[in-house]
């Protein structure tokens, strides 16, 4: 005889594969009816599609969004093939966007751009992603509570709009929103490349004069410090004379021109402190050609003094320091030499290659 726990067993859903199915059923059934809309008092599952439509309208009008979008949504778990999908999927958007589910509301606007591209109702997408992105990443400064959740959401809105809306009047105000909270965020590169999209996309827009500006010191944030990291230095002081270049009067000019001091007297540092460590390994050849880079770099930097009288004490002259070099990095003497190619070297190398 077989055990009690035998018998149960054998009686399982396993055992009676049919017997199984028909409970899921009943109970995907009861579950749907519970979990459904309500129209008159019943569940929606017991409605049109049509009429949950109307009835998603009306609310909409009726000023509940979350009751249209309740039944909005309703229409998009269970009708793939409702002709009026596209104005269905925009009163889920709406209904959550006004009731503040902003992630819920991302998503149907992301949806809808997606399956209905040249739809109308898109174009009333770029705002309201405006909209969001803008609140959410400004509540980082406001927000106690844990926001990250909500601040990625504003980031991607924000994203959302740029990549399909790369013309709109809000694209350059959400490359700015969009460079401003990755510098908050420590994300200076991801910053500068924001900065660097607007004012290529936007040259003569609102922003461009702010962008020039702002990105010079998030490639300087980049650095350590000269001590460390010289490249990023370098890449800010070209982004520097870009914007003196472009705007000699602009809004930034009194800082821009502070800032160039700056940089070019911490360039100058990083020459001299390269210098100084080929004077302590004996290389005099070394320490002469930083030296060098550093009283001719620029000049009017307040480092090029220095290395300007240590060059002297080493015996060079007023003269050799005064020449300008165009490639101020020279090959030391125990390396080979950078041969550039005269005129007469381009025409034989022609001549010895023509047929």
């Amino acid at each position: 005889m077989k055990s009690r726990s035998d018998r149960v067993s054998i009686r399982g859903p396993a055992a009676r594969p049919v017997e199984a199915w028909i409970l899921c059923a009943c109970l995907a059934a009861t579950l749907g009816c519970s979990t459904a809309p309500r129209l008159d008092g019943r569940p929606a599952t017991e409605f049109t599609t049509s009429q949950v439509f109307e009835a998603a309208e009306a609310a909409a009008r009726e000023n509940d969004p979350g009751r249209s979008a309740d039944l909005a949504e309703f229409i998009l778990r269970n009708d793939f093939e409702f002709a009026e999908r596209e104005r269905v999927r925009y009163l889920a958007a709406e209904g959550r966007f006004r009731t503040g589910a902003y992630e819920d509301a991302l998503i149907h606007y992301r949806r809808l751009i997606e399956d209905d591209p040249l739809s109308q109702k898109t174009n009333d997408v770029p705002p309201r992603l405006w909209e969001m992105g803008k609140l959410l990443i400004r509540e980082r400064s406001t927000r106690i509570a844990d926001f990250s959740a909500r601040h990625d959401v504003g980031i991607e809105a924000l994203n959302l709009l740029v990549a399909r809306f790369p013309r709109h009047d809000l694209a350059d105000d959400a490359w700015r929103e969009l460079a401003l909270a990755f510098r908050e965020d420590g994300l200076h590169q991801a910053a500068a490349d924001c900065l660097e999209r607007m004012i290529r996309d936007f040259p003569e827009g609102e922003w461009t004069d702010f962008a020039l500006f702002q990105v010079v010191a998030e490639y300087r944030a980049l650095s350590r410090g000269h001590a460390y990291d010289v490249e990023p230095l370098l890449v800010a002081h070209a982004a520097l004379r870009r914007y003196l270049t472009i705007f000699p009067d602009g809004n930034f000019v009194v800082e821009a021109r502070k800032e160039q001091v700056q940089l070019e007297n911490d360039i100058t540092q990083r020459e001299i402190a390269i210098a100084d460590f080929y004077r302590f390994r004996n290389s005099l050849e070394g320490e002469r050609l930083h030296l060098m880079n550093a009283a001719r770099r620029f000049r009017s930097a307040e480092s090029a003094a220095l290395a300007k009288g240590r060059l002297l004490a080493l015996g060079v002259s007023e003269e050799e320091i005064a020449k300008d070099s165009t490639d101020l990095l020279e090959p030391r003497s125990d390396r080979p030499r950078w041969a550039a190619a005269t005129e007469k070297d381009v025409m034989e190398s022609k001549r010895d290659s023509d047929p």
